[in-house]
């Protein structure tokens, strides 16, 4: 069995190899028709949190992968995004956005389904090559943004195919209710941490006028972050593990995306730049650019400031799970830095677009 190529998402290469108690690929090949022994796994399978991921190829051709079969772990839960769907769920939403972006043509689409797998509680789709936006987030793409730019428009095209599965009714809101709202749910979120809500976050969300608004709603990704979207050569762009378990205002999946992207290494630098030469700046203003129109600058900044606590909080976690105790300190402090830099550049924002 190999080992994962260059080109796979590194994010799976963090999973930890996982040995199935099913022969996975028996199961597949029966289900394919295909002769007993002639599909084999290429790479080891992978636990993550929400699901099992298992790569599969066939045996005269060992080092291609051909599909994937995904077991989702339905029992996970996590305070910032709904539990799994079940197998059969998330394949008959699979099922649907195929078709929807087929019809619709154009360079979004998702995985091909091929089969559901109801003895493995699972089901198996076509295997996508090539990176994930995730693997764009390095250090040096401070110095040559352009391919993580790139990645991140297509990310927008493909969240807007989304968001056109169907037409629902348009919501409407107050602003000042809603930033109310938010205000009470930053609080609550950072004080069992500890961390305060910036002055100036809080200000800003206070002084919010009263404005009513109109939100289309559409259907959600539900975890729309740069891992879930891959980049296969050409201009192609796939969305993975949609759940289409809720509706809302699109906004929700916008800022999720952009927050769980610049809360990363590259932009750890923004919070000692002066605001007009920050990183994150270009990177958003491509990624909603390349979304269209139709966005409601107050919700979305209203979404990203509460997907930012929920980052600050996930990345003060992860700093106290790496090794050097005595770095930790460190750690906390530049995380804080950054987070609260873009806590405080999201409120100007969000003053600047409730102002105007």
């Amino acid at each position: 069995m190999r080992s994962l190529p260059s080109w796979a998402p590194r994010l799976v290469e963090r999973w930890p190899p996982v040995t199935p108690s099913v022969d996975v690929a028996a199961v597949l090949a029966d289900r394919l028709g295909l002769p007993a022994g002639s599909c084999v796994p290429v790479w080891s399978a992978r636990a993550q949190a929400r699901s099992t991921v298992h790569f599969l190829g066939t045996a005269d051709r060992p080092g291609l992968c051909r599909w994937v079969v995904k077991q989702p772990r339905t029992n996970w839960t996590q305070d910032d995004v709904a539990s799994p769907l079940a197998a059969a769920r998330e394949f008959a939403g699979l099922l649907r956005l195929a078709g929807h972006f087929t019809a619709r043509g154009g360079p979004a689409r998702v995985p091909t389904p091929v089969a559901l797998l109801p003895e493995l509680e699972g089901f198996a789709t076509a295997y996508v090559p090539g990176p994930a936006v995730s693997d764009l987030l390095h250090t040096r793409s401070v110095l040559s943004p352009a391919a993580l730019l790139d990645g991140v428009g297509r990310a927008a095209v493909f969240l807007r195919g989304l968001h056109e599965l169907e037409a629902l009714p348009a919501r409407t809101l107050d602003l000042a209710q809603e930033a109310g709202r938010v205000r009470v749910r930053l609080q609550q979120r950072l004080a069992p941490a500890g961390l305060p809500v910036p002055p100036a976050v809080a200000r800003t969300l206070a002084a919010v006028p009263s404005r009513t608004v109109t939100t289309c709603q559409v259907w959600l990704h539900g975890d729309c972050t740069p891992a879930n979207v891959l980049l296969p050569e050409g201009r192609t762009v796939v969305g993975i593990d949609i759940d289409l378990q809720g509706t809302g205002a699109p906004e929700e999946d916008l800022a999720r995306f952009v927050a769980f992207t610049t809360g990363s290494v590259p932009f750890l630098v923004d919070a000692v730049l002066p605001e007009r030469l920050r990183l994150h700046r270009p990177l958003v203003g491509r990624f909603l650019e390349c979304y269209g129109s139709g966005v409601c600058a107050p919700v979305f900044e209203l979404r990203l400031l509460q997907q930012l606590a929920g980052r600050w909080l996930r990345l003060r976690q992860l700093a106290r799970l790496h090794g050097r105790p005595a770095l930790l300190p460190l750690r906390l402090q530049t995380v804080d830095a950054q987070l609260q830099s873009l806590l405080l550049a999201s409120a100007r924002r969000l003053a600047r677009a409730t102002w105007t």
